[in-house]
């Protein structure tokens, strides 16, 4: 990481964004990267934990006025039934339940395989299945396969 001592208030960080942009590097790209889409998931996912709590994402700490929306803002779990569970439903993991569904956020540096007695819809890719790789640093918003999103087209 490059500093700068030359000036008066000390050594300051140059050049040093988000995903490792710069603003002219970032205000250039057109569409999100998959890294970008796991933070998105694990900021999302670590939000719905919590009570009382609003969410918003973009690409770094620059160009601020750019206003994304997801096809995860319109999944619908319901209302929390329960509040976070740590190490649930995998050593290292934390997760909420909701009415239609549930949210598991994997904090770890390790992709976690998770099994469920019943099939989830993983909100992100629309797979169902009742076993899910959860990516480490990364979350799924997983629900009942016969809810559907306010974006699915019939």
């Amino acid at each position: 990481m490059e500093q700068n001592t030359d000036l008066d208030d000390g050594p300051q960080t140059l050049g040093v964004r988000a995903g490792g942009r710069d603003q002219d590097q970032a205000s250039r790209l057109e569409s999100l990267t998959k890294d970008d889409m796991r933070r998105l998931r694990l900021g999302l996912g670590t939000a719905m934990l919590l009570d009382e709590v609003y969410f918003g994402f973009d690409r770094g700490d620059c160009l601020h006025g750019q206003l994304w929306w997801f096809d995860e803002y319109d999944v619908d779990l319901g209302a929390p039934v329960a509040p976070l569970e740590a190490d649930s439903p995998h050593p290292g993991t934390l997760q909420r339940r909701f009415t239609h569904g549930r949210v598991i956020v994997n904090p770890t540096g390790q992709a976690v395989t998770v099994t469920f007695p019943e099939p989830l819809r993983d909100a992100s890719t629309g797979v169902v299945g009742s076993t899910i790789v959860i990516p480490p640093s990364d979350a799924r918003l997983l629900m009942l396969p016969a809810r559907k999103s306010r974006c699915d087209v019939e």
